[in-house]
């Protein structure tokens, strides 16, 4: 079959490969084929030319393919796979009936072979494993051979099966995920195999065939499925590489392999002038190397006398770090006797895990098979429709091969008439083209803004007469050419109005360049104005804020007021080693720490995030001496609002003052300060500060709180002090003394439906996104929808991931660091930050503001606190753009880690805003706040101590204060706190 490619190609002035190759190629067949006195098959002969090619042609890398062979097992799902390069033929058995498709025979050799006598080797059952055959060709070729012949047990002999193969012309041919179409095929022509030859019949056209017989080479008329009864050999091509099939293309293709050589070749003679070139330069920086050395033992004596005085300070550092190793000492003691007690732990957590994974796993393998199962019932479906269809599309495709056939004669004859006439046209035509010439030199002379285009004309009419030429070498694209050149001379007259057009077009631009240039001076004129404006109020609120702080004495002002004595009696300490930390002010939550400068617990003391003791570890070396350079020197710890502290998280902080102290004293023996009011919610997820333990072993310790805490009460409250009546309210509801008079105070403010602006407050995060959600739908502002990016981390299966990436869609933003999935938010609408992004610049938890722009990476709030984002908007101020205010702060996406699964490695990475809508929130979330108008709607069946009075002082005054639902009846304070209190003020 290959020496019919080079007979179809003998008027080619280049041969498909190197007469040296032709030569050893012969040589090999005639010795081992045409030596021997024995007949010899198409497949024989195709496979001994391969074969005798040299291992490193190209044309032999062009029949490679790779067979991949899977054999699974149905019980335990092991697989097991092997991948073999063959170089020639593809084997295909041909079923044993009257006709069959070739699409029908690769379906059948390619189908799953179920080996009943096979036993795995993994789980030892027999018949549990299936064999899956799955072809890779990175070649545009394929060879199939048709195996014609089987061993009959009847007669004890080989005999030929006579299968007649139809549709070998149709349009596809699927082998896998890939198309093919038939190029080509060997047939046998005679009676038997001792008489008749082999012939080939090569596909030129989509319905044209040609016959190669020895010598002799012609189109064939009739059907190709003629010869299909003896078909041995196919070639297929990939649809995809389908241009002219002829062997000149395969011709070309070994040309661009070897002209690939030659280029490496070429790049290696470079590499080797380069090195040449590169030796020079290493001998020249030789000489300067040994320039710097005499340099550098000038610099050693130097160094020398530097090492001796590094002598003296490194003892120094030993010392200190003898003394550091000594606490470590004490900490592993330590360490070992919490790792016994952690083995215990994680041996009963391991078996519960491997008990869930088992579980798990069923419930997925019982899945899969019922997936399994549907898909192969879709599928058998899907081929029986398949193969009805294609049944009628044959039919169809018969006579409509019939009727191409008589209008191709009659497009033949029509042929030779127009190319007759084309002759006339062309002598017209260079009579004409002269005409032309002189015509478009005056044009050019008289049009000086139409000379590019006429360049191009000029170039259209060199690719027309290109053109020509190939319309007399190629008498079937004759039509095709004269329409082009009639388009392009249509074209050529619209190109001369669409310069007219653009040349309009480009004045018109150049007369909006230059108004809209006047239109930006005016607003840089007026955003300086605005600028000039906006730095003026700043300075009068800045004196505002000023003189109102000056009028308050509130517990915040009182915290102040003692850091400011404290930092004059130790100024000689902190003057002495300002990097060294002396006191050191925190809170629970990060809005808490903006309103007192501070940090959060737990990033100055590195505590987990999670409330239980379970979860506390100690701290790294390396975390453990940073935590230690900074606080070595630590006199006093300030706490701010210890009702949000817990007794666990109290404890957390003993262990982690006493594991950076270096000593077993309560806290480390630092001393501490606690600010707040026990009469607020009680800590989420833990017990009051004060409440002792409800483990038996845990209550024999001592109770830090009750034998060291003194408290100071500051009795004035300063929030509502405009509004006595009010404030007096407030105060014997606090504690639980108030009367009937104080619930009918509180009514007064009640109303049916508070305006959606007015900041509202609930008991219950439902109610919360459902408020959200109306205010959200009735604002009439422009509206983006934000959806989180997820991905897993940590080596799971694809399917664990699509089902960890679907479960972690509908968590609550509480188990996801405080990233939500959905984020619908609109301009003008209010939202508050979910993480703290930055305490120092006021960006904590909770801290709320306004949506003032929108865009898929940035979004610009104007918050509450003017002091919130003041070094954010610093950093991004000169990108700022024309129509950004300066006090709007820039909030872009973040990302945090979290886990969902027991499985230690594999964490869900989840990249999104850190907002939520806030026009509603929960009462524990207001806790802190100070709003000058709020509405509170308190419905719920359940009483919690202490929620009327915190959501109920959240306003300044009883005007500010509107009540939807108040729920009288569950007010309540908390009997421990009482007790707590009353021991306090003894």
């Amino acid at each position: 079959m290959c020496y019919a490619y080079s007979n179809c190609n003998k008027d080619s002035d280049t041969s498909v490969t190197s007469k040296h190759l032709r030569d050893q190629v012969d040589e090999k067949i005639q010795r081992k084929m045409f030596g021997e006195q024995r007949q010899q098959d198409a497949s024989e002969f195709l496979i001994c030319l391969v074969n005798a090619l040299p291992e490193t042609s190209n044309m032999r890398s062009l029949f490679d393919f790779t067979v991949e062979t899977k054999i699974s097992c149905v019980t335990c799902n092991e697989l097991k796979s092997d991948k073999k390069t063959h170089s020639g033929i593809l084997l295909i058995n041909i079923p044993q009936k009257r006709t069959t498709s070739l699409n029908e025979c690769i379906t059948e050799h390619f189908q799953q072979e179920n080996l009943f006598d096979s036993i795995c080797s993994s789980c030892n059952t027999q018949g549990s494993l299936q064999k899956t055959e799955v072809i890779e060709n990175n070649n545009d070729y394929l060879i199939l051979s048709l195996n014609r012949y089987s061993f009959d047990r009847q007669s004890n002999c080989v005999v030929k099966i006579d299968t007649r193969l139809y549709k070998i012309n149709e349009r596809s041919v699927e082998i896998g995920d890939t198309s093919y179409t038939v190029v080509g095929f060997v047939s046998h022509i005679g009676t038997s195999a001792n008489s008749g030859h082999y012939v080939y019949i090569r596909r030129c056209t989509m319905h044209k065939w040609i016959l190669y017989d020895d010598q002799m080479r012609k189109p064939i008329t009739i059907d190709p499925e003629k010869y299909s009864q003896n078909v041995y050999l196919l070639l297929l091509r990939k649809k995809s590489s389908m241009t002219h099939i002829n062997p000149e293309n395969i011709r070309k293709q070994l040309n661009r392999l070897n002209e690939t050589v030659r280029e490496k070749k070429r790049q290696e003679d470079r590499a080797e002038k380069e090195k040449k070139r590169q030796d020079i330069e290493f001998r020249e920086k030789e000489k300067e190397t040994d320039r710097i050395e005499k340099e550098r033992k000038r610099q050693d004596v130097e160094f020398r006398q530097k090492e001796k005085e590094t002598d003296r300070i490194e003892k120094e550092r030993k010392r200190q770090e003898t003394e550091i190793r000594q606490n470590k000492r004490r900490a592993d003691r330590a360490e070992k006797e919490k790792k016994r007690q952690d083995v215990e732990f994680r041996q009963k957590e391991k078996e519960t895990d491997r008990i869930e994974k088992e579980r798990k796993r069923q419930d997925v393998e019982f899945r899969q098979k019922e997936k399994e199962t549907d898909r192969i019932e879709k599928e058998r479906k899907r081929q029986e429709t398949e193969i009805r269809q294609n049944k009628r599309r044959a039919d169809r495709a018969e006579k409509e091969k019939k009727r191409q056939d008589v209008e191709f004669r009659q497009k033949e004859k029509e042929t030779d008439r127009i190319e007759k006439e084309r002759k006339r046209q062309d002598v017209e035509f260079r009579q004409k083209e002269k005409e032309t010439d002189r015509i478009e030199k005056e044009r050019k002379r008289q049009e000086t803004e139409i000379r590019q285009n006429k360049r191009r004309a000029d170039r259209a009419e060199k690719e027309k007469k290109r053109q020509d030429v190939e319309f007399r070498q190629k008498e079937k694209e004759t039509d095709r050419i004269e329409k082009e050149r009639k388009r392009q001379d249509v074209e050529f007259r619209q190109k001369e109005k669409e310069t007219d057009r653009i040349e309009k077009e480009r004045k018109r631009q150049e007369t909006e360049i230059r108004q809209n240039k006047r239109r930006a001076d005016r607003a840089e004129k007026e955003k300086k104005r605005q600028d000039v404006e906006f730095r003026q109020k700043e300075k009068e609120t800045d004196r505002i804020e000023k003189e109102r702080k000056r009028a308050g004495t509130g517990k915040t002002q009182v915290l102040k007021a003692i850091v400011q004595q404290l930092l004059m009696i130790h100024k000689k300490d902190i003057e002495h080693d300002p990097e060294k930390t002396t006191i050191l002010l925190c809170a629970p939550t990060g809005k808490a720490a903006c309103n007192i400068g501070g940090s959060t617990l737990h990033y100055a003391l590195s505590l987990p995030v999670s409330q239980g003791m379970k979860n506390f570890k100690d701290l790294t070396a390396d975390k453990l001496n940073q935590l230690r350079v900074k606080l070595t020197k630590l006199k006093l710890l300030i706490i701010d609002e210890v009702s949000m502290v817990g007794a666990n998280m109290f404890e957390m902080i003993n262990r982690r003052l006493k594991q950076i102290m270096g000593t077993q004293q309560d806290f480390g023996g630092v001393s501490i300060l606690f600010f707040g009011d026990l009469y607020q919610l009680r800590p989420v997820a833990d017990r009051y500060v004060f409440q002792p333990p409800t483990s038996p072993y845990e209550a024999l310790l001592p109770n830090f709180w009750q034998d060291n805490v003194i408290m100071f009460e500051l009795d004035e409250i300063m929030r509502q002090k405009e509004d006595k009546k009010f404030a007096e309210a407030l105060n014997r509801l606090r504690t639980g003394d108030h009367t009937e008079e104080d619930i009918q105070l509180f009514q007064t403010s009640k109303v049916v439906k508070a305006p959606l602006t007015v900041q509202h407050l609930f008991m219950s995060n439902t109610s919360v996104d459902k408020f959200n959600a109306v205010v959200h739908q009735n604002l009439t502002t422009e509206k983006k929808h934000y959806t989180a990016k997820d991905s897993v981390k940590g080596d799971v299966v694809q399917s664990v991931k699509q089902y960890l990436l679907e479960k972690v869609k509908h968590l609550p933003i509480s188990e996801t660091q405080g990233l939500p999935f959905d984020l619908r938010l609109a301009i003008k609408e209010r939202v508050e930050l979910t993480v703290n992004i930055e305490v120092i610049d006021h960006l904590a938890n909770g801290s709320g503001g306004t949506i003032q722009a929108l865009s898929d990476n940035i979004i610009w709030i104007l918050f509450n606190d003017k002091n919130a984002g003041k070094i954010t908007r610093n950093n991004f101020k000169s990108r700022f753009p024309n129509e950004v205010l300066r006090d709007w702060t820039p909030m872009f996406r973040t990302v945090r880690m979290f886990r969902i699964t027991k499985k230690e490695g594999t964490e869900i990475e989840r990249f999104q805003f850190p907002l939520r809508p806030s026009s509603a929130k929960t009462v524990h979330k207001a806790q802190g706040d100070t709003l000058e108008e709020v509405a509170i709607d308190l419905t719920g069946s359940r009483a919690f101590p202490h929620i009327h009075y915190v959501s109920l002082s959240r306003a300044k005054s009883l005007q500010g204060l509107k009540i939807v639902q108040l729920n009288e009846t569950k007010i309540s304070v908390s009997p421990d706190v009482q007790e707590e209190m009353n021991r306090l003020r003894q």
